[in-house]
């Protein structure tokens, strides 16, 4: 096993000042492990990588021997530990299945390296511990000994993130963090390379605030956003360009590193696959690029023409009716959380059910602005402020907003939406009603009662089309965008155009309805490619493996797995032909 690591070269900051400073590592030999875990219970989840290679270790062996350098694969696990070990599940178990099938697998991993990075969340991580250089001694330690304990464990060549970026280059980006004007650094650019729109989404996703500088340190947070970016920036391009990638794999593709990592790999023309953990259970999606567009832009002809009857239907419709409880998803919302029926709530609210009523559904805020780009609007907000201006003239409709109900239910948004419109609004005209993110109502019977609905990049726009045909209009880059099912403008003067058209007075044709079931079992089943060995946690790690024996992750034993296997050596698409599998999966 190969590791390739500096920590001569080890820096961090403290204040306002670049120091040399000895950082504590546990020692890493192949003779080490329990010293390098003296901290982890015997029955924590690193062991079972040990446990998992015993299974047959001489295959294990056999094939790391036989890897070919013809399908090198880079994966990059940054921030996998502790409360994110959902992400060095993905990565490890990809990484054995990999190397079982001929290909040479590297790690890229993080080793106190960055200021900030995508592990540091707000609820626990406070903004005085990033701006005073304080991570590296709470959150780096353990994610680090995670993360190189299982790469220890694989024995594959592991590549520590210090080891590609030089003193004098950390020192400019300390420096030119510090320096910059606030307002310059979301357009800054590094060789073509947006460095600081990553900055400034992974500062919005901290703060979970479309304005962060606006808070108490974020600036300051913004500005160790930006080193960061500016750091990873120098090490990857190093680590791209002195070796030779068949593709180089991570999660999501967003946010700080890892949307700068992937905008340098499309950069050097290196094929990127992002992935991401869906809503439905044991299910993932894998793209080429940023996963959030590789629904938006993918060519219809991927899906129009599948095998679809019967069984296919029962199977969309059985999940989409599922949604009104989540039973089939990640942490699903109990159904009895729904006390309060859509009628009793408009009774309450004074709303006429006699006459035309149109939806609007609000994305989190921060999520809209940190992860999608604007279409038709500057942002969401302005979307909304004009959207609600233009139906307070039209008094012959009533316009209900469902505020999004994770904003409460997952505590995920420091700005509330209602708090925005009420600063818009003071009071709102009299035609116009909200549903609060916490109330107990459900969104689908709600929306069910209007004539259509508005949406800005909620994929709910897929289901309420296939379910019940209603007409949905789009905002922003949601996916059912060009799919020609919704209603798509593509300017303010065609958007306000096509609500001068409403009421619409009518539910989708047969023909589109089916269009868009169809649109929706692709989504759900087809793009999202099931990993059935994934079995769901009842705590903070989501989901854990079930594999037991090394034999599991061979080929032909788990179609999904070789799907994304294929996909990461070979560039075939990360399609799982479901409609193959339908009758075997759903009985």
């Amino acid at each position: 096993m190969k590791w390739t690591m500096n920590f001569k070269d080890y820096f961090r900051s403290k204040k306002d000042n670049i120091i040399e400073e000895k950082v504590e590592m546990y020692p890493i030999t192949n003779d080490s492990f329990l010293d390098v875990h003296h901290h982890y219970d015997k029955n924590d989840f690193i062991f079972e990588w040990k446990e998992l290679l015993d299974s047959n270790r001489e295959l294990w062996n056999k094939s790391l021997e036989k890897t070919s350098d013809d399908k090198k694969v880079l994966m990059i696990t940054l921030g996998g530990g502790f409360s994110h070990r959902h992400i060095m599940n993905i990565d490890n178990l990809l990484n054995i299945a990999l190397t079982l099938r001929g290909a040479k697998v590297e790690t890229f991993i993080c080793d106190h390296a960055l200021p900030v990075c995508l592990k540091a969340e707000y609820a626990y991580i406070k903004p005085e511990v990033i701006h005073h250089s304080q991570i590296s001694q709470t959150l780096c330690k353990g994610c680090y000994k995670d993360s190189a304990a299982v790469s220890l464990q694989l024995g594959l060549t592991t590549h520590m993130l210090s080891s590609y970026v030089t003193l004098e280059q950390r020192q400019q980006a300390r420096e030119l963090s510090q320096t910059i004007p606030v307002a310059e650094i979301k357009g800054y650019h590094i060789n073509g390379v947006n460095v600081g729109k990553h900055a400034t989404s992974g500062t919005i996703r901290y703060f979970s605030h479309s304005e962060p500088t606006q808070i108490t340190l974020g600036e300051e947070t913004l500005r160790r956003y930006f080193e960061a970016s500016i750091i990873t920036y120098h090490a990857l391009i190093k680590i791209l360009t002195e070796n030779k990638y068949e593709s180089v794999c991570l999660t999501h593709g967003v946010y700080m590193p890892h949307g700068v990592i992937k905008d340098i790999c499309e950069h050097l023309k290196i094929p990127v696959v992002c992935w991401v953990v869906t809503c439905l259970k044991n299910r993932f999606i894998f793209s080429r690029g940023e996963t959030l567009y590789s629904m938006l832009h993918e060519p219809n002809s991927s899906w129009e023409n599948i095998k679809w009857g019967t069984s296919q239907e029962k199977v969309i419709m059985d999940y989409l009716n599922s949604r009104w409880g989540n039973t089939k998803d990640w942490l699903p919302i109990p159904k009895e959380n729904i006390k309060i029926s859509f009628k009793d709530f408009a009774n309450e609210k004074k709303i006429d059910l006699n006459k035309p009523i149109v939806g609007l559904l609000t994305n989190i805020i921060w999520e809209a602005y940190a992860e999608y780009n604007s279409r038709i609007f500057p942002d969401m907000l302005t979307w909304l402020q004009k959207t609600i201006s233009y139906f307070a003239k039209r008094k012959d409709l009533q316009l209900l907003i469902r505020i999004h109900p994770a904003e409460q239910m997952w505590n995920i948004s420091r700005q509330p939406a209602l708090i925005e419109i009420n600063k818009m609004f003071p009071k709102l005209p009299s035609n116009i009603f909200i549903i609060e993110s916490n109330t107990n109502v459900s969104t689908y019977e709600a929306m069910q009662h209007c004539d259509s609905v508005i949406i800005y990049q909620t994929q709910t726009g897929i289901e309420l089309t296939a379910m019940d045909g209603i007409p949905v209009v789009v905002a922003g880059d949601a996916w059912i965008r060009n799919k020609d099912i919704a209603h798509e403008p593509s300017s303010e003067e065609e958007y306000f155009s096509c609500l001068n058209q409403m009421p619409f007075k009518s539910r989708l044709s047969d023909e589109k309805i089916q269009r868009a079931r169809k649109y929706a079992y692709h989504a759900f089943y087809r793009k999202m490619i099931p990993l059935t060995f994934f079995e769901e946690t009842k705590d903070w790690l989501l989901f854990k493996s079930k594999i037991k024996k090394l034999d599991e992750l061979m080929p032909n034993v788990h179609k999904g797995l070789d799907i994304i296997c294929d996909g990461l050596m070979n560039g075939t698409p990360f399609i799982y032909p479901d409609e193959e599998h339908t009758q075997e999966e759903t009985t």
